[in-house]
């Protein structure tokens, strides 16, 4: 007699169905650590390059016993295109790993409005338009060749509008334009206001600053991550914030949220 024997060739649909389930429960529990795993490779990434420029710009600084004048000094930097080529000739060192934009929204990401801590969406991007026409001449010094920056500059030529009562004096008064103005030619800029913040402090500070507390660039992209708590020193609240990495001027890296001066709170 002659038996037939079936032979099975493939999945039931009930066994199909199975194994989907199973991938989909691991594919659920696995993407938000490779998301967090690849947003902190992003995140180290950029503390590298902040801390290669804060570094370099800090060597250049000292060069010069730390007396920067805003445009009374060509050897320090007006711009943080100024470095390249001379002093970085990477251009992608410019840009943050996790600015979605690849530089081109500048310092502050227009996706969120959290990044925008003065409410006047000033971003200071180096990649403006009209930056080689601005009317104050407050881009004239850029260098072109640097087309996308994805970090804000606190040393920068950009014009800076909230130093008044803010700003201490040496006498421990807030500071007045002649104080601040350093060069005299009538414009405050940010490279002005930073040099005396530094010096004398300002409304959150009992004095000068801690270099290696003070920054001298900042990226804001990070805003995605996970979110950090900080300590309001005004008002000693617990607020939540986004990441902003900074580099201080020893060149250390350093996160809080977008007021710099508000301590993590741990």
């Amino acid at each position: 007699m002659k038996y037939n024997k079936t032979t099975r060739t493939g999945f039931t649909l009930i066994e199909v169905i199975v194994v989907m389930a199973v991938m989909i429960l691991l594919i659920s529990l696995l993407f938000p650590a490779v998301t967090r795993a690849l947003a902190r490779a992003k995140q180290t990434k950029c503390e590298s390059q902040l801390g290669s420029i804060a570094k370099i710009w800090t060597i250049r600084y000292n060069e010069i016993d730390g007396s920067f004048r805003s445009r009374t000094d060509d050897r320090i930097y007006p711009w943080l295109s100024s470095m390249f080529p001379d002093d970085i000739g990477d251009p992608n060192l410019f840009v943050c790993p996790a600015d979605t934009s690849n530089g081109e929204d500048g310092s502050k990401p227009d996706s969120t409005q959290y990044a925008d801590i003065t409410g006047d969406n000033d971003q200071f991007p180096e990649t403006d338009d009209n930056a080689s026409n601005d009317a104050n001449g407050d881009h004239a010094r850029r260098n072109p060749d640097i087309e996308r920056n994805s970090y804000m500059y606190e040393f920068s030529d950009a014009s800076n509008s909230w130093w008044n009562n803010y700003v201490k004096a040496p006498d421990g008064g807030f500071a007045t334009i002649p104080q601040i103005d350093n060069n005299g030619d009538g414009r405050i800029t940010w490279a002005e206001v930073k040099v005396d913040q530094l010096a004398y402090g300002d409304t959150h500070s009992q004095g000068p600053y801690d270099p290696n507390e003070f920054p001298i660039i900042r990226c804001f992209h990070h805003y995605q991550d996970r979110q950090i708590t900080v300590r309001n020193v005004d008002t000693k609240d617990r607020e939540p914030a986004i990441r902003v990495l900074n580099a201080a001027m020893t060149g250390r890296v350093f996160m809080s949220g977008p007021r710099w001066e508000y301590p993590l709170d741990q």
